[in-house]
């Protein structure tokens, strides 16, 4: 009933378990758009996709990796006259709920925004994020 599968795509978006119903309302020809908004907020969710939609497990996701190449992709911007903070805006809210999330964002409102602010900046902000701290909360 596609009302029914509705309703499990509003139930469930803004969370992982999105992933899941929104795989059941496009098998139920179902279209969808709730998963905009949560994916931005929480870009961790869309390591889920593959293992919901094809079935494959589950891998962590490489935030040294990710840092690694939005720095790479930054420095040409730059270059090129744009600035630091025209590609970190929309990184602001990456490690939501994590320790360091706080000096993360603090970092990147305001020393990203700077004239002349470089990758440099990315990565001091990513050093104040603590990622170890979430592997053991998680295990």
């Amino acid at each position: 009933h596609r009302h029914g599968v509705f309703q499990a795509v509003r139930v469930e978006a803004g969370g992982f378990g999105i992933i899941g119903a929104q795989h059941r309302a496009t098998r139920a020809g179902i279209n969808h758009r709730a998963n905009g908004r949560a994916a931005y907020h929480t870009p961790g969710m869309l390591t889920a996709v593959d293992a919901a939609v094809y079935g494959e497990p589950r891998r962590d996701f490489d935030y040294p990796q990710l840092i690694e190449t939005m720095a790479a992709y930054a420095t040409p911007h730059i270059e090129k006259g744009g600035r630091l903070g025209h590609v970190t805006r929309h990184m602001v809210g990456l490690f939501h709920g994590l320790a360091g999330a706080r000096r993360w964002r603090q970092i990147l409102s305001t020393d990203a925004t700077r004239p002349g602010a470089g990758a440099e900046v990315l990565k001091a902000a990513f050093a104040a994020v603590d990622l170890d701290g979430a592997a053991e909360q998680a295990a």
